[in-house]
């Protein structure tokens, strides 16, 4: 079962359900159902909900980052200043550091958790969500989006301002259900050099264009204008290589 995989919670199927351990109780009384939206329920602490639920009271169980793990992930991941990373409320739990991700109204609808290689994997179905920062959205003003985790820290830590609406794709390509949030709005696509962002660029006019879903303008990089101090843009440069360069 995806979502207990996940959150690497051992679970035996019995019938339409799988039991596993409770996670705010701890004991083998927790009974999740296999379809979606994976309704449970625990026989002994009597908590309930859904796969929603669950995820949300997941990283409510732990605490905040601390210093010591933001500059961790600081040195991980050069470019990105660590206090975002608590401000963006990221946690460190059992399952490794985790990134909740939040819809317009604030709710958490996904978590992603970041692997040893360094690459951030969503929660699964119902609980997948691809863009960061919809919470912060302003109904006015451009939306400027970056492509990936690290670019969209990166772009908050040295770029956007309180007037400035980010949001990061987690991917390089943009969720057709999530076209109306660009509607009428300046936006700028700072998608990386290589051909899954300059394809993501074309799929993003194209979807638009499909849906009738139009912006005011669409802007991306033009990493092929630009000269930097090294030399040429190389391929595979983004956002945070950016901020690296001129840091």
């Amino acid at each position: 079962m995806k979502i207990l995989e996940f959150l690497d919670m051992p679970y035996e199927e019995n019938g339409d359900n799988a039991i596993t351990e409770c996670i705010f109780c701890g004991k083998e009384k927790f009974s999740i159902a296999l379809e979606t939206p994976h309704q449970f329920a625990c026989w002994s602490c009597k908590a309930s909900g859904n796969a929603y639920t669950l995820i949300q009271q997941y990283y409510e169980l732990n605490q905040p980052l601390k210093k010591t793990e933001g500059l961790e992930l600081g040195r991980m991941k050069p470019g990105v200043k660590p206090i975002i990373y608590k401000r963006l409320g990221l946690k460190s739990s059992p399952i490794g550091y985790i990134w909740p991700v939040y819809n317009k109204e604030g709710k958490i609808v996904a978590l992603y958790k970041l692997s040893d290689s360094g690459v951030w994997y969503s929660s699964p179905k119902p609980t997948a969500f691809t863009l960061l920062g919809v919470q912060n959205l302003e109904d006015t003003g451009p939306i400027y989006i970056a492509e990936g985790h690290w670019d969209y820290a990166s772009f908050l830590s040295h770029v956007a301002t309180d007037e400035i609406n980010t949001l990061g794709l987690c991917g390089s390509s943009f969720p057709s259900q999530r076209l109306s949030l660009l509607e009428d709005r300046d936006v700028v696509f700072l998608a990386d050099n290589d051909d899954a962002g300059r394809k993501g660029v074309q799929a993003m006019a194209a979807k638009m264009k499909q849906t009738s879903t139009l912006p005011k303008s669409l802007k991306f990089l033009d990493w092929s204008s630009m000269n930097l101090p090294s030399g040429e843009v190389p391929d595979k440069f983004d956002i945070r290589d950016l901020v690296l360069e001129y840091s």
